[in-house]
């Protein structure tokens, strides 16, 4: 393995494959999906990467494909939301190139989480010859993301930083550039005196307060009230009331249903 270098992070990549095949399994006999994993991206540009094919690890670290700044790059993701692209067209550079042409698997959905220290890059990928998965992805994000939800729970030791040897060092800098359009959005919304946030789909008619909007963003997110209400300085029977006020307005009455129902509702940027 001389040719490789972060050489650690590599055998770690290795050594938690049979467990994320292991967690993937569903996922893959269900819907045809062949490749999953998940990177974290640092401040310092380190990053964490965990997934479930051995062999195109191996290609990943010997050219180095964690500097593509290209597929890695947030400066478009919103602060504490979710960005997702769609990938079925021919692959436009060396990394995407290889993954389609030697290793079958392409028809990705990318889905980046930006957070205040840490960006999530989230891939979903299959058979080149698969391209109905693109409609899938499309008509079943709340599915995915019930499954990322699952993944963290479930392998949350792998996502432990504190382990240095874990991190790959890159020479690129994901979230350097700092997203100001969340910025932009508020004062927009202060100047028309935003405070409602108006639902799509068949809740046309029906808002949201901004409170309500934001409880239910950090809701999908997986936090408990709890840790909402410490996050946005209010009582945990506060929050628990604002979430007990979305349930009735939009018919959910569990947990499981508020977060399925989140992605279809039409929430701006908390």
């Amino acid at each position: 393995m001389s040719n490789i270098t972060n050489l650690s992070s590599f055998q770690f990549n290795k050594s938690c494959t049979p467990l994320v095949e292991n967690l993937c399994e569903p996922l893959f006999t269900s819907f045809g999906i062949t490749h999953f994993g998940c990177i974290r991206m640092l401040e310092n540009g380190q990053m964490l990467r965990i997934t479930n094919n051995k062999k195109w690890t191996k290609k990943f670290f010997q050219h180095e494909f964690y500097n593509d700044i290209d597929i890695y790059d947030m400066k478009d993701v919103p602060l504490n939301n979710q960005f997702y692209v769609f990938l079925n067209r021919p692959p436009n550079n060396q990394h995407l190139s290889m993954l389609c042409s030697e290793f079958n698997i392409w028809n990705f959905m990318f889905i980046y989480e930006r957070f205040e220290t840490y960006g999530d890059f989230w891939f979903f990928g299959t058979e080149r010859h698969n391209y109905q998965i693109i409609n899938f992805y499309a008509n079943n994000l709340n599915v995915l993301q019930h499954f990322i939800l699952h993944f963290k729970h479930k392998a949350a030791h792998l996502f432990d930083i504190t382990d240095s040897s874990k991190l790959i060092s890159t020479k690129i800098r994901p979230l350097s550039t700092k997203y100001k359009e969340k910025k932009d959005i508020q004062d927009f919304l202060e100047k028309i005196s935003y405070n409602k946030h108006a639902l799509g789909g068949n809740f046309c008619g029906k808002y949201l307060s901004k409170r309500e909007a934001e409880c239910l963003f950090y809701f999908s997110q997986g936090r408990t009230m709890r840790e909402i209400a410490d996050h946005i300085e209010l009582t945990p029977k506060t929050i628990e009331t604002y979430v007990n006020n979305i349930k009735n307005k939009i018919g959910c009455h569990t947990k499981g249903d508020l977060i399925s129902m989140f992605s279809k509702l039409n929430v701006p940027y908390i």
